[in-house]
């Protein structure tokens, strides 16, 4: 079984030792893993990735989700004519930047069968949902109460 695992920067943190964790249970049990580091220069905890663990460095800024921008709805009128026009562009700008990664990096044509983000960031939740990488099963890790995510965003 191939796993894919999205995280939003492989940096000192709680989610992200759980992530390396997942990595080894995943190993034991013989499946193949790669890790899509969407913040490369984050980068700190990749001395700890096992070996055969296959990391991929794609940049995908939080500033590329159209999600991101939603709080403009809560705003005024303005906000919400803004928002339209912002999530139509932003949405356009990922569908052409996946375009992009499908050529760029063979990993994102490759099939897996899992693919689980781990952040629960706006630019791993959006390359996971736009289905940046081939999968049969998507999963998000999402940690924190629901409520806090309904409060950044509506979607």
């Amino acid at each position: 079984m191939k796993v894919a695992l999205v995280l939003d920067g492989l940096q000192v943190g709680g989610i992200e030792r759980v992530c390396l964790d997942y990595c080894k249970i995943l190993l034991s049990l013989n499946y193949e893993v790669t890790i899509f580091n969407l913040r490369p220069k984050l980068n700190e905890l990749k001395k700890e990735v096992p070996a055969s663990v296959h990391i991929v460095n794609l940049p995908f800024s939080t500033y590329l989700a159209p999600e991101k921008y939603a709080k403009l709805i809560k705003r005024n009128f303005m906000g919400k004519l803004i928002y339209f026009f912002a999530y139509m562009f932003f949405s356009i700008l990922v569908f052409l930047y996946k375009l992009y990664c499908k050529i760029r990096y063979k990993e994102c044509r490759s099939k897996y069968n899992f693919l689980i983000a781990f952040s629960s960031h706006f630019n791993d939740l959006t390359f996971v949902s736009q289905r940046f990488v081939k999968t049969k099963h998507t999963i998000a890790w999402v940690h924190g109460a629901l409520y806090s995510y309904l409060l950044l965003s509506d979607g």
